[in-house]
């Protein structure tokens, strides 16, 4: 089908639209495509909530990543809305991208925080360290 091929509605459509004089009726083509918009409205787009919630908990999750008791929850909260939040929509949209990916951030985040204080405190010479400090404070170090 070349480039000014017509199907025969398109074809039937455009001689309805035509005269007698043979001129092309601009203004009965504006009503029927008036008459169009108003039968055939497009659906009003909801808004997506799920998706800046979800970005919201995703930042917080990150800034507390630090607090892996804090970040990991914060951070699948993210997570999980942003998959609510693509199957409202029935795809990935904007803030449920933007969400989702600061929920992964978080998470990794997080757990890499808590990989490097577990490896810290496998050092014996750290730990007897941050016992004389906070003796050294008046708090008891308890058993590290």
């Amino acid at each position: 089908m070349g480039y000014f091929d017509f199907d025969e509605d398109e074809r039937d459509s455009y001689n309805s639209n035509q005269n007698e004089d043979n001129h092309f009726d601009w203004n009965r083509q504006q009503e029927q495509d008036k008459d169009v918009r108003n039968n055939n409205q497009m659906p009003i787009r909801q808004k997506d909530s799920l998706g800046g919630w979800s970005i919201l908990f995703g930042i917080i999750g990150i800034l507390t990543s630090m607090l892996y008791f804090l970040g990991v929850p914060l951070s699948v909260v993210s997570i999980v809305l942003a998959v609510l939040a693509r199957s409202r929509a029935g795809r990935f949209e904007g803030k449920g991208v933007a969400g989702l990916c600061l929920g992964i951030v978080g998470v990794c985040l997080s757990l890499l925080f808590f990989a490097m204080m577990l490896s810290m405190l496998q050092n014996p010479e750290l730990v007897q360290a941050i016992q004389e400090l906070s003796n050294s404070m008046g708090m008891p170090a308890g058993d590290l």
